[in-house]
């Protein structure tokens, strides 16, 4: 005989009864079952929920909400964020067009590249959406494949003539089906309407995809509408761009454990962004999933003396605050204080660390 060891999915569900039996094998040969067992999964280990920071110049309070034994904390700071550029054409040329998709529906004549320089915003060229005078049912579509959509969509529009007709952008990250009629949009959801923001001469639009998106995907332009139009030509779209955002992180650092629903983060930056992240151990063995909140360090200092903060802030601040920064570039106090007997504490001085001389 032998012992065999056999490992259960790890995607079951939490409190579930599951019902398990094994069955041997000896070469061509099986035996019967054996004795069916129940297995009860326990409860899923939730994670903090309602997390919530509230920072200061050098330090953040968290606070969540978990029944759990206890949580594990980690956070790290925010660095800088780069812009990498996927798409940018002013359609002078079809470079980096190749693998632009392009479906008319309708009787409209879709997008075109236009040669019309008093019409472009850049060069000579721009991007339109055409059809024949007194044709119906229009929709134009041009696809545009993206590597990641993380990032920011920008380009100028205006319309050509008095008419507007539905302008609007959408996403997909599955495929490029556009639906087969009117508002039914397949793969694609809008993200964004133009239609009643474009005048007859060029405005700048820019999208942020960044809240929403990442991965692989597509961006659409759409142009249509369901009546008869007279007008030739509707929209031109010039110097479009997409930039891809990276924000580069710190690595997390551990805050530790707590059986409490709540932990200050110590030792932080004033005006830096951070992450923080919770994650619950329950009393099962299980643990959750990280839940994550984004804060703000203050970037100014908050002074115990009002006085003092009246004469600093009037003196080297601005917008109603002095921040670090510039209590840093101040190299003399000169007369400020001079017979201000009102004052009662200036621990702030600490933060002067520019100052030549006193006076």
């Amino acid at each position: 005989s032998s012992q065999c060891v056999a490992n259960l999915p790890d995607d079951l569900q939490p409190e579930t009864n599951y019902y398990v039996r094994a069955q041997g094998v000896y070469g061509d040969e099986y035996s019967t079952w054996g004795p069916t067992v129940v297995l009860h999964t326990p409860e899923a280990c939730e994670p903090p929920a309602s997390l919530n920071a509230e920072a200061g110049p050098f330090s953040a309070n968290l606070s969540w909400v978990s029944g759990a034994e206890f949580c594990e904390v980690e956070y790290r700071e925010e660095g800088e964020t780069t812009y990498t550029t996927l798409v940018n054409t002013g359609f002078e040329t079809t470079t980096g067009m190749t693998n632009w998709i392009q479906q008319t529906k309708g009787s409209g004549d879709g997008w075109q590249i236009l040669s019309e320089s008093a019409q472009a915003h850049g060069g000579s060229k721009m991007l339109g959406s055409t059809y024949t005078a007194n044709s119906d049912n229009i929709d134009n579509w041009v696809i545009i494949p993206i590597s990641d959509l993380h990032g920011v969509l920008s380009f100028y529009a205006k319309k050509n003539r008095r008419d507007t007709f539905p302008f609007r952008v959408y996403v997909s990250t599955t495929g490029t089906n556009t639906g087969t009629s009117g508002d039914l949009t397949g793969d694609f959801a809008q993200v964004a309407s133009y239609t009643n923001n474009l005048s007859t001469t060029y405005q700048q639009f820019t999208l942020d995809l960044t809240d929403e998106y990442s991965g692989a995907g597509y961006i659409a332009l759409r142009h249509y509408t369901t009546r008869t139009s007279n007008n030739t030509l509707s929209v031109l779209v010039d110097d479009l761009m997409f930039q891809k955002v990276t924000t580069a992180y710190s690595d997390w650092t551990s805050a530790g454990l707590t059986t409490e629903d709540s932990m200050t983060l110590e030792n932080l930056t004033p005006g830096a962004t951070y992450q923080a992240r919770v994650k619950a151990h329950c009393d099962t063995g299980y643990e959750s999933d990280w839940s994550t909140v984004s804060f703000t360090t203050v970037n100014y200092i908050e002074f115990e003396d009002q006085n003092v903060e009246n004469l600093c802030v009037s003196n080297w601040g601005s917008d109603g605050h002095l921040s670090y920064a510039q209590a840093e570039g101040v190299e003399t106090l000169g007369t400020v204080f001079n017979n201000q007997s009102g004052i009662t504490s200036f621990n702030e001085l600490q933060y002067f660390t520019g100052l030549t001389g006193i006076a």
